[in-house]
């Protein structure tokens, strides 16, 4: 049976072979915390990236403006899934070629059209993905079926794996115990975020590092 979104990431965690980028150190800002109290709360929505995770860039991003980076996560995603043998062949370095692809699929992801006038249309990271794994699979594209599922499910991991590998995240210090002080005073909590597939175990991933988490409703 195929690995779970979160058993992948889990599982990525525990190999030896490889190294992911950190966010910047946190630079505490010159300011004495203070909150008025609030009475009668009865939901915490938190937001996600930037508050309870500390992200590069301060933001999920899709494509960041150093070229280094890029080139650094689409070879690592190239090398981990080996794309290079199924793709159309330029004379441009793979991850050139690769990187032409993806911004290409984001492109048409970013101009479909929306119910409501001014809206932004939300992307998926991983149908971008899937878009490019699409034509991997004209040029007889294999993988572990065992390992990554569906090409559906490969999708969400690859997905996972280039955004691990662009931008280092971690959780924000306290987050836990933040989590763990709302849940014990009988409060509702939730996220509100511009999540993909991979936020949530992407999320758990980083809280692991700061204790055992509370029972998740």
């Amino acid at each position: 049976m195929a690995k779970t979104l979160q058993e992948y990431a889990d599982w990525l965690d525990e190999r030896e072979d490889l190294l992911w980028p950190k966010p910047p150190k946190a630079e505490a800002p010159k300011a004495t915390p203070f909150l008025k109290p609030v009475s009668g709360v009865r939901v915490v929505a938190w937001n996600l990236y930037g508050t309870l995770l500390r992200i590069a860039d301060g933001d999920l991003l899709f494509e960041v403006p150093q070229e280094l980076r890029m080139q650094i996560a689409l070879e690592k995603v190239d090398g981990e899934f080996n794309m290079w043998n199924h793709m159309y062949r330029k004379p441009i370095a793979p991850w050139k070629y690769l990187l032409e692809q993806y911004q290409k699929f984001l492109e048409r992801q970013r101009m479909v059209g929306t119910k409501h006038k001014g809206d932004v249309p939300e992307v998926n990271s991983s149908q971008v993905w899937r878009q490019i794994l699409a034509q991997l699979e004209e040029k007889d594209y294999e993988y572990d079926t065992d390992l990554y599922g569906d090409m559906e499910e490969l999708s969400e991991k690859v997905a996972y794996f280039y955004h691990a590998s662009l931008q280092g995240v971690e959780a924000a210090p306290n987050a836990l115990d933040a989590l763990k002080r709302v849940a014990n005073n009988h409060l509702a909590q939730g996220v509100i975020a511009d999540a993909q597939p991979f936020t949530l175990p992407q999320f758990l991933r980083c809280l692991k590092t700061q204790g055992t988490l509370p029972p998740l409703g």
